[in-house]
């Protein structure tokens, strides 16, 4: 959520970030980057012992271990113009979502990795509240039970979203008003792929909500908002600005 946010920030989007925020020295260094960032963390729930994330960057790929809760808290106060968060925060705010979207709220829905390997199409239900999702090509096809992802973003419409499975250095595939749209990647020098994910979803947001681009426009600036952000360490700190893209 930290790194969506900032990629928004810094995109010139004005930024609301609901989450949960330690109050040990992680949690105050988080809180001021944030700041420094411009993004507004009011809304936060400061907590006595919040989870950690341990990022391990490798040949261009990324693992990623989480000890603690992930759990977005309860959702409230008025519709924002748009919301970003995974489809498990919409789950356990289905009704304020839901309220939301009836004002005219426009939502986009990550899904998650599913550490049990089940993936189960019921952990899904609430991208039903979703205008768009973004799984990404092992997530979509884990869950799709396919081996195409064009199919598997077919599938993941069917809850009557668009879709974008994101495919790494090999761009993106969406489903778009049943149509299939495929974008490259600009070929980069990867250093870190940390929070690449949430720079292109916030970047995609930018682009269609705040340009108000076509999907091919917003599909093209996203993939290179993220490839931008692999050519430096860390999740946030090389999220692009917007004369990155544009001035490109």
């Amino acid at each position: 959520a930290a790194n969506q946010a900032i990629a928004l920030a810094r995109l010139g989007a004005p930024v609301c970030l609901h989450s949960r925020v330690g109050v040990d020295q992680m949690g105050v260094f988080v809180d001021e980057m944030l700041a420094r960032e411009g993004v507004d963390t009011s809304p936060c729930e400061r907590v006595g012992d919040q989870n950690i994330t341990v990022s391990l960057s490798f040949d261009g790929d990324r693992a990623m271990t989480t000890r603690g809760s992930v759990d977005l808290p309860p959702l409230e106060g008025e519709a924002p113009a748009s919301l970003l968060a995974d489809v498990r925060g919409i789950a356990s705010n289905h009704a304020v979502v839901a309220q939301w979207r009836a004002r005219g709220t426009w939502v986009l829905a990550d899904t998650a990795w599913d550490e049990a390997g089940a993936w189960d199409e019921a952990d899904l239900e609430a991208l039903r509240l979703a205008d768009v999702c973004t799984p990404n090509e092992e997530e979509a096809l884990a869950y799709a039970r396919t081996e195409s992802v064009e199919d598997a973003a077919r599938w993941f419409a069917s809850f009557g979203c668009d879709c974008v499975v994101t495919c790494g250095k090999n761009g993106v595939i969406a489903c778009v008003d049943g149509q299939i749209l495929r974008v490259p990647a600009p070929a980069v020098n990867a250093v870190d792929t940390t929070g690449a994910g949430d720079v292109f979803s916030a970047a995609l947001a930018w682009a269609l909500r705040a340009r108000h681009g076509s999907w091919p426009e917003a599909l093209t600036l996203a993939c290179a908002a993220a490839a931008h952000s692999t050519q430096g360490i860390g999740g946030s700190s090389s999220a692009p600005y917007a004369a990155d893209l544009l001035d490109a």
